[in-house]
This record gives structure tokens, C-alpha cells and sequence, in this order.
């Protein structure tokens, strides 16, 4: 059986507790990217990811405590501190007209009234505001806020993210 595809909701805080819970700030607000869920998958630097199935998820203040089968004890949360969390993109909810997760930008071309400004290699998720990481066709990187004040236009069908400017192009 083929691997799902993954997107990654989510990053491993902390250990809670004693009994192996995990403390995870999730991408968006709330527990929905868990709600259908039976598995999530945690990736770190240095070690393959790895398939836990999931036990339970309880949402509290802008994060979620996951209880994940083989995670026992303090010290293996521990292991996963700063770990991404990724789950089936079969399991997610359906998004709304207009909607999109921030890991299909990825791949996508940025076009500035000035032209062609790179394409989309990385996205960023900050505690206030999300953001894209371009590659110029020099090779450099830029970061550009997700942001109606910058963002004119996103077109899945074009594979395409329009500025309004470039001042809110960050190297």
C-alpha cells in the first residue's frame, strides 16, 4: 500500500505530562486538522519519519495535546521536541470555496507587477502571521508575508501567486 499524502499540520512543542503526551502548536487554529485522523506522521531532522497511530487529541489555548499510541512515557515525547506533525491529506475536512492549505503554494510562481519574482520553495508558519519562502532566479531567497496588503491574487489553475507590490519582500 502506497504511502498517503501527507501535510504537515502541525509542530511538536513539548513533552505534557508524564505518560508520553505531546504538547503540538498546530498551523491553524484549533484540532480540526486531528478531528479525522487515525495516525499522524512525526518527522526531525536526522531521523525518517515515523507512523504513530493516534489515540486522542484534546485542543486547549492555541494547542493541542496528542496522545499517540507508542509514546508511553515522558522521555519518548521528549524525543519528538520540535518534530513536525504531518497527517493524511485524506483526512482533513473539506475545505470551503477559496480556501487552500499553505503546503500547495509550494511549487507556485510569484509575479510582481514588476514580473517574475521567483518561485515558491518553503512556507513559513509564525505564531502572528504566515509567509512563503521564494527562490529568485538568481538563487536567492526571499521571504513574502501572506497577506492581503501584498497578496493580490492565488490561482491553482495558473499555479500562480500574484503580488500587489514588491515591498512586502523580505531577503
Amino acid at each position: 500500500m502506497p504511502a498517503p499524502e501527507l501535510l504537515e499540520v502541525a509542530r511538536v512543542a513539548r513533552p505534557h505530562g508524564v505518560r508520553g503526551e505531546l504538547k503540538v502548536i498546530p498551523h491553524v487554529e484549533g484540532s480540526a486538522p486531528f478531528a479525522q485522523a487515525t495516525e499522524v506522521w512525526l518527522s526531525a531532522p536526522g531521523r525518517p519519519p515515523t507512523r504513530l497511530p493516534l489515540r486522542r487529541a484534546r485542543a486547549g489555548h492555541r494547542q493541542v495535546l496528542l496522545t499517540l499510541e507508542g509514546l508511553g512515557s515522558r522521555e519518548a515525547a521528549e524525543a519528538w521536541r520540535g518534530a513536525t506533525v504531518s497527517v493524511a491529506r485524506a483526512a482533513l475536512p473539506p475545505l470551503r470555496e477559496g480556501e487552500y492549505y499553505l503546503a500547495d503554494l509550494v511549487g507556485f510562481e510569484v509575479v510582481s507587477p514588476e514580473g517574475l519574482v521567483g518561485t515558491v520553495v518553503e512556507v513559513c508558519v509564525y505564531p502572528s502571521v504566515d509567509a512563503v519562502v521564494v527562490r529568485a532566479p538568481s538563487g536567492a531567497l526571499r521571504e513574502q508575508i501572506l497577506s492581503e496588503a501584498w497578496v493580490e491574487q492565488v490561482s491553482f489553475t495558473e499555479r500562480r501567486l500574484r503580488l500587489r507590490s514588491l515591498d512586502g519582500l523580505v531577503e
